[in-house]
């Protein structure tokens, strides 16, 4: 399925998204696959009430640069005042 992903397949992406979410079968095997065709691919989870995957959507829709998206999501959720 790490084969399909990788090749760009919507259905693979997404069932491994579901896989690796919930700690299932081989999560970590699976991560360990795919992260090496990461790039420079960050990590950012945002916990907590509030509407944060519209917000999200709306900066990726807004800007095309992916530090752009990290730097906007600190400044509103974790770096407030500063």
């Amino acid at each position: 399925m790490v084969k399909r992903l990788l090749a760009g397949d919507r259905r693979s992406a997404a069932r491994l998204i579901t896989l690796v979410e919930n700690e299932m079968d081989d999560h970590h095997k699976v991560m360990g696959l795919v992260y090496p065709h990461t790039g420079q691919a960050m990590i950012l989870g945002i916990t907590g009430t509030g509407n944060k995957r519209e917000y999200i959507e709306s900066i990726i829709e807004q800007q095309n640069d992916p530090y752009s998206v990290v730097e906007e999501v600190l400044d509103t959720y974790l770096l407030p005042g500063e």
